[in-house]
């Protein structure tokens, strides 16, 4: 099959309800041939289409290919917006690796709801990228990660020649006479994927030249392995979960046999947009926090994430920032309090919330605990104190700390987002201030 206009508009009548498609536009070969068949099809098809390139300032010649690309799709009648990212420091990953995420963040954001990205990865990309990810010990969900469409951003990402070769999309822009950048980089064999390309894929293909096509099929096959990994998980998820999204249930975690505990913790990490844990990790968290004591605080931390156990259950969620637990804040109520980890907004009500009589030309500062707070709940005769009410609402001990407290004129009227001191608290048809903590609490 070879490349056209014509496979090009069925594979987009294949997408659903879309009609608005940006184009990843680096100015090498590949991204060349996608902009021109784009711009090849049918007008009256009634696509809208524009293009982004993104400049990661390594190369010094960066600047040029811009303007290359501006040129190209001038010419073409396409928009183009002409993105500056700083991929000069990947830290502790791969210059590919960190230039590949801040490529992808910054075009996600500038995809709008319902547009659709489409990248010129093809065959051999798509080869490439899986021998990397069986090298370095992906598992399913890494090694059929290629696909033809997936969610991305507001839209889609869809890769509409994946099923082509580079060979023929080489083809295709020679018979269109078309230009292109070539990038110095693509032949540095010190990056893994440049020496793969040149050197290892080459002697795979001497000795099975389709090798291609097989490994296609293969990563079709694990697609469909990791959707029935994930129904399964979702169901255990269902059965596991409390009444908060960030919190498993441990007695129902233990019945599941340890493969499917995995296979539900690497689905609720995705689900939770937090990055799995590594299979060490993995096996640390079955053995040192399921299968803890009851009264264990075993935690456990890896980059973007961790896991803590508290009583009966196990707590996930992006790693809690330091904070300055001594800070005092004076707050009016006129302007959200603004707090290292959350803010503190108040707006006026009737009942359910502080007594804006109590309140007014009164002193209020927001605190944390320093231990041995008190206070009086609606309906009881005896001040509590927060130690023993945390207790009994399940609160874990690192979210406790990190609560604010709003007094007035000294006394504890209020923990942001658990309870109102009966002294403060406004009667059903009373002025209130209505007080919400978006930040750190129970669960998250």
């Amino acid at each position: 099959m070879r490349v056209s206009t014509e496979s090009l508009a069925a594979f987009l009548e294949t997408l659903p309800d879309s009609e608005r498609f940006l184009i990843a536009y680096s100015g090498g070969m590949d991204s060349r041939v996608l902009l021109h068949l784009m711009a090849s099809l049918n007008p009256d098809a009634g696509y809208s289409t524009r293009a982004v390139h993104v400049n990661h300032n390594i190369q010094p010649e960066s600047r040029s290919w811009a303007g290359h690309c501006q040129d190209v799709c001038r010419s073409l009648g396409v928009e183009l917006e002409v993105l500056d990212v700083d991929a000069s420091k990947p830290g502790k990953e791969s210059p590919e690796s960190w230039a590949r995420h801040k490529r992808y963040a910054a075009i996600e954001n500038i995809l709008a709801q319902g547009e659709v990205l489409l990248t010129a990865h093809h065959r051999d990309d798509q080869l490439e990228t899986f021998l990397l990810r069986l090298l370095r010990g992906a598992g399913v969900l890494g090694l059929a990660s290629m696909r033809a469409v997936r969610r991305f951003g507001e839209g889609l990402h869809a890769r509409p020649l994946l099923k082509y070769s580079r060979e023929q999309l080489l083809a295709y822009a020679q018979l269109h006479d078309l230009d292109w950048i070539e990038d110095p980089s693509n032949t540095d064999i010190h990056l893994d994927r440049n020496y793969l390309r040149h050197k290892v894929v080459p002697a795979i293909k001497d000795r099975w030249p389709s090798v291609a096509l097989p490994v296609s099929r293969t990563i079709d096959t694990l697609a469909e392995t990791q959707e029935l990994l994930d129904e399964l998980a979702r169901q255990d998820l269902l059965i596991c979960s409390a009444d908060d999204p960030c919190m498993l249930i441990v007695e129902r975690v233990k019945r599941l046999p340890a493969a499917r505990q995995k296979n539900m913790l690497r689905y609720w990490c995705r689900i939770l947009d937090l990055p799995p844990p590594d299979s060490r990790r993995l096996t640390h968290i079955l053995t040192d926090v399921i299968e803890a004591r009851s009264d264990s605080r075993a935690r456990i931390r890896w980059k973007g994430a961790e896991l803590q156990r508290y009583g009966q259950y196990i707590h996930l969620g992006a790693p809690l920032e330091g904070f300055d637990s001594s800070v005092v804040r004076v707050w009016d109520f006129s302007e959200p309090c603004r707090l290292d980890h959350g803010e503190l907004t108040a707006v006026e009500g009737r009942g359910n919330g502080l007594k804006q009589q109590a309140c007014a030309g009164a002193r209020v500062e927001v605190r944390y605990r320093s231990g041995g707070e008190k206070i009086r709940l609606p309906g009881r005769t005896c001040r509590h104190k927060l130690k023993k009410l945390f207790q009994e609402a399940g609160t874990p001990p690192w979210l406790r700390e990190r609560t604010p407290l709003i007094y007035v004129n000294d006394k504890l009227a209020m923990v942001a987002g658990l309870w109102t001191d009966a002294e403060f608290l406004a009667a059903a048809d009373e002025p209130s201030w209505i007080v919400t903590w978006t930040g750190s609490k129970p669960g998250s």
